[in-house]
Order: structure tokens, then C-alpha cells, then sequence
């Protein structure tokens, strides 16, 4: 079986990316420009590990709270979350960072039975 998770930190990923496009900013007045609404979720993907696409999910903030995908409202967010689908699907084709996404953990499990 293959366990992709994915650690989103919109909040975290849109600073840093604003600190760095931005270097002659002060660093607060970039915080206060984002504004303070977080979205902390941790977004796992499960599948045969000789399948493109994954055959279940779970989507759980950082404390293991499981959240309704169908919950889930923002342009950043969905797009987030259809990325790692695609990260899923297509590792070679991901580049680089994922806007909002701080980590990737993509492990596969020799023995399917398990799984």
C-alpha cells in the first residue's frame, strides 16, 4: 500500500513565500498584510502502490480531528488539496515546493495485505 501525507501550513507557506519575493519588508508588516486565518490540516492519500490514484483519503487538522473535505471553502485550499492529489498521481512532475504544502512523507508498504 502507498501512504502519501502532505503537512499544509497556508499561513506558514504564503509568509514565507511573501518574505522572500519581498526582501526589503519588514517581516510584521507582512504578517499583518496575511492576516491571522490559518489552515493547519494534514492531507493523506492511500492506494495499491501500482495504481496512479489513490482509493481513499483523510483529512485532519494537525491534532488528528478528521474535517469533511466537502467543508473545505477557499481558492487556495481546494487548489492546494488537488495539487497533492496530483503530486499523488505524478510525483516527477512536482518540482520544487507546493504552495501551502511543508512537507511530503510518500511511503510504500511492501506487504499490500496489510494495507
Amino acid at each position: 500500500m502507498r501512504k502519501v501525507s502532505f503537512k499544509i501550513d497556508l499561513l506558514k507557506s504564503l509568509y514565507d513565500l511573501a518574505v522572500e519575493q519581498n526582501p526589503g519588508v519588514a517581516p510584521e508588516k507582512i504578517k499583518k498584510a496575511l492576516g491571522d486565518k490559518e489552515w493547519k490540516v494534514i492531507y493523506t492519500l492511500y492506494g495499491s502502490k501500482n495504481q496512479k490514484l489513490p482509493n481513499r483519503y483523510t483529512l485532519t487538522d494537525y491534532d488528528g480531528n478528521r474535517i469533511n473535505i466537502n467543508d473545505v471553502e477557499g481558492g487556495f485550499e481546494k487548489s492546494i488539496l488537488n495539487n497533492c492529489f496530483g503530486f499523488y498521481h505524478d510525483p516527477d512532475k512536482y518540482i520544487g515546493e507546493m504552495l501551502g504544502v511543508i512537507d511530503i512523507t510518500d511511503e510504500d508498504d511492501e506487504d499490500e495485505q496489510n494495507g
